[in-house]
């Protein structure tokens, strides 16, 4: 069957925006890899004025394997034993809510709490950030805690 020509055009002009989808994105986006593992990393290209950091996001759930929760005494005292002196010039927590499908393949709902903390991003720093996700899975017996990390630019 012949098409008439204003419907080749058309799929042509559709082929052409799928196109354009794929490509463009790909084409935005630099890559690079990094030094330790040669795992990919987006660049991130700050205004001026502002200085680019790593933030690292701590998820830390409440709920104990023992039926008991972390506390807000035992929270207080993990932040001040465990936290402040490895990030002292500050950071950031909240409380939240959160769920997750641990290893016993349920999905639990769980109080939360999250720090934030904005750093260099050196080896050093970072196995400051892993030490206070380990020492808080030792401490309350947690089966893990989340760690996300992102390039940011920040202003003070």
């Amino acid at each position: 069957m012949i098409q008439p020509r204003s419907s080749v055009k058309q799929h042509m002009r559709i082929i052409l925006l799928l196109c354009l989808g794929i490509w463009l994105p790909g084409c935005a986006s630099l890559k690079v890899h990094d030094a330790r593992g040669g795992h990919p990393v987006a660049l991130t290209l700050c205004q001026k004025g502002e200085i680019l950091l790593q933030r690292s996001t701590l998820y830390f759930g409440a709920a104990r394997p023992d039926g008991g929760v972390v506390d807000a005494v035992q929270w207080g005292q993990f932040l001040a034993d465990v936290v402040t002196p490895a990030f002292p010039d500050g950071m950031t927590w909240f409380d939240a809510q959160g769920q997750w499908r641990g290893s016993s393949n349920r999905v639990e709902q769980e109080h939360a709490r999250l720090i934030v903390l904005l750093h260099a991003s050196d080896a050093a720093t970072q196995d400051r950030v892993d030490s206070i996700a380990e020492s808080y899975q030792r401490a309350f017996a947690q089966e893990s805690v989340l760690q996300e990390r992102a390039a940011v630019c920040a202003r003070f």
